[in-house]
Formats: C-alpha cells, sequence, structure tokens
C-alpha cells in the first residue's frame, strides 16, 4: 500500500511497516524537533521536523502503517 511509504531526505523510501518503534526530542537550539525511526537491523533513520505537528503526522502515519500488518 503506498501510504505505507515515506520519502526520506531525497535518498531512498523506508516502509514504515519495517519500523519497530520510534523516538524523539526537540531541539534545544532550533526549536524543531528531531526523530529517529528504528529499524530490526538495529540501524535508525534520523528525520528532522520543524515542529511537532509534522513529526506527529508522521507519527500517525506509522501508527497506520503497523495496525495494517
Amino acid at each position: 500500500m503506498e501510504s505505507n511509504y515515506i520519502v526520506y531526505l531525497e535518498q531512498g523510501v523506508i516502509n514504515l511497516q519495517d519500523v519497530e518503534f520510534i523516538t524523539w526530542r526537540q531541539n534545544d537550539k532550533t526549536l524543531g524537533w528531531w526523530a529517529k525511526l528504528h529499524l530490526p537491523s538495529g540501524k535508525d533513520v534520523r528525520m528532522i521536523y520543524s515542529d511537532k505537528s509534522e513529526m506527529m503526522a508522521m507519527i500517525e502515519l506509522w501508527e497506520e502503517a503497523r495496525i495494517g500488518e
């Protein structure tokens, strides 16, 4: 399903169903948000968002992808 994919920095595509869990925190200097999408391989994909609502939209999409398994 196409909605299970997200483009990562024009370098590739990640299947959100493969993401085991997500961690995030706010950048104290820019007040933006950093998220890490953790994969079963032990690697992670790092994402940067200018505001929390953008990040939460991605997390909601990930939740939908996980429910669809």
